[in-house]
């Protein structure tokens, strides 16, 4: 693990930078004013990992202040649990850490439960038996991972503060899903997990992210995803945009977004994930380096133009800052200077 700056550090890094001349991005926005590029992008995704566990409190609150100098002010946690490790108690618990530091820099939270690095595997079976076979299990490890959470909130001052809602990082493809009896087990499935979420920890908001392979046209796309979530209790889809990836073009991706917003809203709503980055091969191992500011400029724009709401990316850790300690990516130094500007242009506020 890299060796820690002090925030302190990360300030006078912050001060060169705003320095620098701001390069301004109008987007398509009222005649005469120009809308901030990053302002409603104020979500990013957390991914936690084992090393993670090594990390102290003051590590976790320097790392959530370089998030809000960034102007992050919602952080989706992807996972609480991977496969057998825990990080809400025992040797990999970091939560509490998380807590504190999310609480002192002022960012909410979105809690994710329980990944499964086999779930693409075995929801790939053909047979619906072997599907609620496996749903059933991962709803028994599921149900174990909300009762630790509910331990942690009545423990945790912070936990009912910050947590906004929670997220199932069993994601949605259009590849898995095409059996009527398989869809129906995985709304029953995600059903169950809300009741779960609603008796233990009064959850008021699940949330789920699905992506397109463009198998199916935008519009019997939306329909499918509305069909499958119809009695799922999701109350927010977060759509991929498929570009960091190499599965969508911009365009594609905006014309599946819109569909889905008008096929799903106001019952479900839609929230758009830009990916900032891009992956370098098709390997099994993913391997991925941060975006071009063109690509983010023309995505962002295209999204703002539609005046839908906030956006998410996947992801500020990883893409926009090059480690834990603040160090940031090209990527990363051109959205400090907007959120720079963001903040301070009396011209550049939500419209």
């Amino acid at each position: 693990m890299p060796r820690l700056l002090l925030i302190t550090s990360f300030s006078i890094v912050l001060l060169g930078l705003i320095a620098q001349a701001c390069v301004r991005h109008p987007a398509q926005s009222a005649p005469g004013v120009e809308t901030c590029l990053v302002d409603s992008a104020d979500t990013t995704f957390l991914q936690l990992w084992n090393r993670h566990s090594r990390l102290r409190e003051r590590h976790w609150q320097q790392f959530f202040q370089h998030l809000k100098s960034l102007g992050f002010e919602h952080v989706i946690i992807q996972w609480t649990q991977y496969a057998q490790y825990r990080f809400t108690e025992g040797q990999y618990a970091v939560m509490r850490h998380l807590l504190a530091a999310a609480a002192d820099a002022k960012i909410t939270l979105t809690i994710g439960l329980q990944y499964d690095p086999d779930f693409w595997q075995r929801v790939a079976s053909s047979d619906p038996a072997d599907l609620r076979t496996y749903l059933k299990q991962r709803l028994d490890i599921q149900t174990t991972l909300i009762e630790s959470l509910a331990a942690l909130q009545a423990r945790d001052p912070n936990y009912r503060a910050l947590v906004k809602g929670y997220y199932v990082s069993d994601e949605i493809d259009d590849s898995n899903w095409s059996s009527t009896e398989k869809r129906a087990a995985f709304a029953r499935y995600l059903h169950s997990l809300h009741d779960r979420l609603s008796h233990k920890l009064n959850a008021k908001s699940l949330s789920i992210s699905a992506f397109s392979n463009g198998i199916y046209p935008p519009k019997n796309y939306a329909q499918f995803l509305a069909e499958l979530l119809k009695n799922s209790s999701i109350e927010k889809l977060l759509f991929q945009d498929g570009v960091g990836v190499k599965k969508l073009t911009e365009e594609q991706s905006g014309n599946y977004l819109v569909n889905l917003i008008q096929e799903l809203e106001p019952s479900i709503q839609v929230q758009p994930i830009v990916e900032v980055f891009i992956q370098e091969n098709k390997e099994q191992k993913f391997s991925a380096q941060p975006a071009t500011v063109e690509s983010i400029v023309s995505r962002l724009n295209r999204l703002l133009a539609l005046d839908h709401g906030e956006i998410a990316i996947f992801s500020a850790p990883d893409y926009l800052l090059q480690n834990m300690s603040g160090d940031l990516t090209d990527l990363g130094k051109w959205w400090l200077r907007q959120n720079h500007y963001c903040k301070n242009h009396p011209y550049n506020k939500k419209l």
